[in-house]
């Protein structure tokens, strides 16, 4: 149910996919089981920022504010 908001939320979760070396240390940790590089923005995606924390090229990044 907390994917349903992604849309809506004052929170943006990004991926930089150009900074990405495809390594899947997201992947495994991901509890939403999707593959977090491409599907950040997909409803599985619950934020829970797992992904943010393990990898190792900082390709994610959290954004306040509307889209």
């Amino acid at each position: 149910i907390y994917g349903l908001f992604n849309k809506i939320s004052l929170v943006n979760f990004i991926a930089n996919r150009e900074k990405c070396r495809i390594c899947g240390s997201c992947e495994k940790v991901c509890v939403s089981e999707i593959t977090p590089y491409i599907q950040v923005e997909s409803l599985e995606c619950i934020r829970c920022l797992r992904c943010k924390e393990v990898c190792p090229e900082e390709v994610f990044v959290v954004k306040k504010g509307l889209r």
